[in-house]
């Protein structure tokens, strides 16, 4: 149960910043070879999409809390299948960019009522969550390619190459 609860929240995060930009600003830079675009939202346009997410789903989960972090996106959430019944969870996630243009999330805490997921359990939903974006991105690599990913206290920022 812990292993699908967090890979469903951090996976619809993802999917969310992907697909829609909230109030996000965007700066464009372009070359002869390739465009970069840059998406930043600010802490509050998260937590907004985040709520946008989580209203128009059908997950377990009954609220959540963005705090951005240097290098982290910590979430807090009650999840459960009505609001009365609910149980205390929390999330951080590292995303990083590779060379290559794939994007590495990694988590370092998932804990459901104050338990914690083990090293070798996060290791596992690690892999799972890699080979789940990488596998959403592969067919257009050779067209895009994530450049860099900036997470600070207040903002968080996707740089996009675009190649001509």
């Amino acid at each position: 149960m812990i292993h699908r609860i967090g890979l469903q929240l951090l996976l619809a995060l993802i999917a969310g910043l992907a697909l829609t930009a909230c109030n996000a600003t965007f700066d464009v830079q372009t070359t002869d070879q390739y465009s970069d675009i840059t998406l930043r939202m600010s802490e509050a346009d998260v937590q907004a999409l985040a709520n946008d997410l989580l209203d128009a789903g059908n997950s377990s989960v009954q609220s959540i809390d963005v705090d951005l972090r240097p290098g982290t996106i910590f979430i807090e959430g009650e999840l459960g299948e009505t609001p009365e019944a609910t149980m205390n969870a929390q999330l951080a996630v590292q995303l990083t960019t590779t060379p290559n243009g794939d994007v590495r999330a990694t988590m370092t805490l998932l804990s459901i009522l104050g338990f914690q997921t083990g090293a070798t359990e996060l290791a596992h939903l690690n892999r799972d969550i890699a080979d789940s974006i990488n596998a959403a991105v592969a067919d257009s690599r050779d067209q895009n390619r994530i450049t860099a990913i900036a997470i600070t206290d207040h903002n968080l920022a996707i740089t996009l190459r675009s190649f001509r």
